[in-house]
């Protein structure tokens, strides 16, 4: 059975609500270094940036430049670039801005130049509309000699003011943050996943390479379902039925130039 991943993980806010309270989502994906784990989050960000124009997207590259993520887009039809120009996406490029002062011989604080970047798109972000942010690779900040505590400590952070401001939000809206790491910072990801509302696991086929799928995906959702009255807006979902919320699925997943196909039949990791 072919599954859709946007789909399956049901990101529409009228479809559930975080145990944690307020307005605010938090999804964290763990990855290897040797599987392209990266579709998981292309497909989220071409979600937001297609069914939610109202919301502000920032987007925190630290593993790729903007050039890979609108490639990836532009391969499914989305023009990630147009939607940039249209100013509802905000970059921080940290790879480029890191190696310009490395190769100046000057010192940079990343993690500070991170925090400081978004407490300045916030105060840009117009007062009562959703915000997104999603950072593309936590582990990068290890691999230049960062301690988990203060990589943790940027994230409750920004985490802290999304949550904040979700207070000015419609019960229909959502600010979100997604992380992207891979699986070797497994202490920094498991007080993430206490946090999280999703959590997702890729990893490759661990006994060889198949021509029938490309690894496994695990999906832990501990969200709740939403009671006011959304019990028609669930009918309507092929997979993202009020009984796939608060639950933790495994699959198969097969990678195409334009689409994810999931099937059921993973074992539970």
């Amino acid at each position: 059975m072919a599954l859709d991943l946007i789909s399956l993980l049901c990101l529409d806010p009228r479809h559930s609500k975080s145990p944690f309270g307020v307005q605010y989502r938090q999804i964290l994906i763990s990855k290897t270094y040797l599987n392209s784990g990266d579709f998981a989050f292309n497909s989220i960000l071409q979600h937001f940036g297609r069914r939610e124009p109202d919301s502000s997207i920032l987007m925190i590259n630290l593993s790729h430049n903007w050039s890979n993520y609108s490639i990836a887009s532009s391969k499914c039809g989305f023009n990630l670039k147009k939607k940039d120009n249209g100013g509802n996406i905000s970059i921080i490029d940290l790879q480029t801005e890191y190696l310009s002062a490395a190769l100046k011989g000057a010192e940079i604080d990343l993690c500070k130049l991170v925090y400081d970047r978004f407490c300045a798109f916030m105060k840009e972000t117009k007062r009562g509309k959703p915000v997104i942010v999603m950072i593309d690779d936590l582990s990068i900040f290890s691999s230049i000699g960062y301690d988990n505590t203060v990589i943790h400590q940027l994230i409750r952070q920004i985490s802290n003011r999304l949550r904040e401001d979700s207070s000015e939000l419609t019960n229909e809206q959502l600010n979100h943050m997604i992380i992207q790491s891979s699986d070797d910072l497994r202490g920094l990801i498991q007080s993430l996943r206490n946090s999280s509302d999703i959590y997702m696991v890729i990893r490759p086929l661990e006994t060889g390479h198949s021509t029938v799928v490309d690894g496994t995906l695990r999906i832990t959702d501990i969200r709740l379902p939403n009671d006011s009255g959304n019990k028609q807006i669930h009918s309507t979902l092929s997979f993202a039925q009020p009984t796939n919320i608060g639950c933790r699925r495994s699959f198969f997943y097969k990678l195409g130039d334009r689409r994810v196909r999931l099937t059921t039949s993973a074992p539970i990791l």
